[in-house]
């Protein structure tokens, strides 16, 4: 009988303790208040769309951008679309959305993401009015609208900071080259010349070609690779055929440098007038080492034009 009542006190001090510990940390937790529930998932997005400027002026590289689009309006910055252009001859778009103009117009800018639509960005490449640009007379503009600009009337020049290095396989003296900086160096004070002795740094290259007809001929040109702009010049070449250049050591130092001027971008020749005063390095013909005031305005269009960029009426 006494182990029974023992027994029976012990189940009911056990009880007992088992009520105050629910009641102290019940289903409520210990300070007897329900946790919070648990926050509902972030809303997802129901579609995306390409962001960017209405309109893109020639000769620059403007960037795009994708945003997804959430239930009430709102949007947050998309990574890891792929862009495409609609009008490859108006404008090349990379994958990583940088937009490369070639001509004036619209187009649209296109994209793709993982399970989600995509608007596309309509967008216009303009150009830069005349009345922009440093003035010049005239005979300078239409000079230049011929022959400073490619068939798709990209402004065709090297680009600021740039550096021409000239690899010169013992073909021409080194103060040809030495003269370069000396004479062009003044007119284009944002680029650099230098010579290399490894023909793979270099981006002039000149070249004997005893075929060659007349003393020198050059060319020039752009890249190829996507993100950049065709009228950016990157590349020259000089041809040379020391037979063809006369006997004197100024002839053939003109020849080289008005060569030059070509690489730079200059196309044509300037006009060649019977005053000796009024002639300059790119004349066609009795070529001197000088920039006539013809020469000067269109140097400094050289200077002030974008490369790439096409000059529009206004």
């Amino acid at each position: 009988m006494r182990r029974f009542i023992r027994s029976l006190a012990k189940w009911a001090i056990v009880a007992v303790a088992s009520a105050l510990v629910s009641g102290c940390f019940g289903e409520e937790g210990p300070t007897g208040v329900k946790p919070p529930p648990p926050p509902p998932p972030p809303p997802t997005f129901v579609s995306a769309r390409v962001v960017g400027p209405a309109t893109i002026v020639a000769g620059t590289t403007p960037s795009v951008g994708l945003v997804g689009v959430y239930p009430d309006g709102s949007t947050a910055p998309l990574s890891g679309g792929t862009f495409a252009t609609s009008k490859y001859d108006i404008a090349d778009v990379t994958v990583g959305g940088v937009v490369v103009p070639a001509r004036l117009g619209s187009f649209e800018v296109r994209a793709t993401y993982p399970g989600l639509t995509v608007t596309s960005l309509s967008t216009e490449v303009v150009g830069t009015p005349w009345s922009t640009v440093p003035a010049v007379d005239s005979a300078q503009k239409d000079w230049a609208e011929r022959y400073m600009r490619n068939s798709w009337g990209q402004f065709t020049r090297w680009a600021d900071g740039s550096t021409l290095r000239f690899y010169n396989p013992g073909i021409l003296p080194q103060k040809y080259l030495d003269e370069v900086n000396v004479f062009w160096g003044q007119e284009t004070p944002t680029l650099r010349y230098t010579t290399v002795s490894d023909s793979s740094e270099a981006n002039v290259m000149i070249r004997n070609d005893p075929t060659l007809d007349r003393c020198m001929a050059s060319g020039s040109g752009g890249s190829n690779e996507a993100g950049t702009i065709a009228g950016v010049v990157v590349w020259g070449v000089i041809e040379v055929n020391l037979a063809k250049c006369g006997n004197t050591e100024e002839a053939r130092m003109n020849s080289f440098l008005h060569e030059v001027g070509h690489v730079l971008g200059l196309g044509g020749h300037t006009p060649a007038p019977a005053e000796a005063s009024r002639r300059d390095i790119m004349s066609e013909v009795n070529k001197v080492r000088a920039i006539s005031s013809f020469l000067g305005g269109i140097m400094r269009l050289w200077r002030g034009v974008n490369p790439g960029n096409i000059l529009v009426p206004g």
